[in-house]
């Protein structure tokens, strides 16, 4: 099991979210005098936030025939979140791989991006509490296969999402030959054209895929 975070570059102490207007009392309590990197925010007059366009609902293009806008649960959470503060809101794209280089490079304030909560990420940032949600990894594959354990996996190869935590574990653990693609629609193009037995990925990404999506020659195995 794992848990999803916000992550961010500065602790900003923020209530609950809230839609719509936000009111007074749930506003952020921004202090006098606002160091590091609220400050630059503030002066700046724009928050902004790493998020992904390929994980539905969390984060993807906006379906809207012409519009090429990222919406979603956490282009909402970033909407909710420059509001607090005040400020107008960019958002950037991100991916599994470079959501975390991005936040230490300072391209972006935040990053809100399907982000693992693990020690190692703790000590490369500072992740809000409480985490919003939790998943865990399953593998969407043929149904013809009869793919029913992880053991059925060794030695095949499988569609992993550079930067997803979980890949070292699955590779050391299952002996799975990871095939490494940038994105979920790399991984999932290279599971359509036969580069792998299954793609490994996130239980509440891939069951949102084949609820929007469904093909009855693939499912969650």
């Amino acid at each position: 099991m794992k848990t999803r975070a916000l992550l961010l570059v500065a602790l900003i102490a923020l209530a609950l979210p809230v839609w719509g207007e936000v009111p007074e009392a749930l506003k952020a309590r921004v202090p006098d005098d606002p160091q590091g990197r609220l400050a630059h925010i503030l002066k700046r007059g724009t928050l902004i936030v790493g998020v992904k366009d390929d994980y539905p609902p969390w984060g993807m293009v906006d379906p809207a025939p012409g519009s090429d806008a990222i919406v979603g649960i956490e282009p909402d959470l970033a909407r909710d979140l420059a509001d607090r503060l005040g400020v107008g809101l960019r958002l950037e794209k991100v991916t599994s791989g470079n959501r975390l280089g991005r936040v230490n490079q300072g391209l972006v304030d935040v990053v809100i991006a399907t982000m693992g909560d693990t020690e190692v990420r703790r000590g490369q940032a500072d992740l809000i509490q409480p985490n919003y949600y939790s998943s865990g990894v399953v593998v969407l594959g043929r149904t013809d296969q009869g793919i029913t354990d992880w053991e059925q996996l060794r030695g095949q190869p499988v569609c992993l999402t550079q930067g997803a935590y979980f890949n070292r574990t699955l590779e050391e653990t299952y002996g799975l030959k990871g095939q490494y693609f940038p994105g979920s629609r790399e991984a999932r193009l290279a599971l359509q054209y036969g580069r792998c037995v299954g793609w490994a990925f996130d239980d509440t990404a891939l069951a949102q895929l084949v609820l929007a999506e469904p093909d009855p020659d693939f499912g969650v195995v």
